[in-house]
């Protein structure tokens, strides 16, 4: 079994003396780092810890709009309205 991310950084926090939100800072930045060589830097992403669950969620931000021209950083509003009921344009 695999030990849950939280598990990892308590261990190493207690281990190393090393603050546990440093390391939680540490570890979003490389994920949103690598996120970024991944799918490109003109992406707004964003990396947050999640103690409860013991992971890293990475969250890709596009603009609603209503016609795309740049699907990278734009969503249709149809699309949008799958993933929030109440988004319209201009939101993120």
């Amino acid at each position: 079994m695999l030990a849950d991310l939280g598990r990892v950084i308590e261990q190493v926090s207690k281990d190393k003396g090393i603050p546990k939100e440093i390391l939680v800072e540490a570890i979003e930045s490389a994920m949103l780092t690598a996120a970024r060589r991944k799918f490109g830097q003109q992406r707004e992403i964003e990396a947050n810890f999640d103690p409860e669950r013991g992971e890293v969620e990475l969250f890709q931000f596009r603009t609603v709009v209503e016609e795309v021209t740049d699907s990278e950083i734009e969503v249709n509003l149809k699309e949008a309205h799958k993933l929030d009921p109440d988004a319209a344009i201009g939101d993120s």
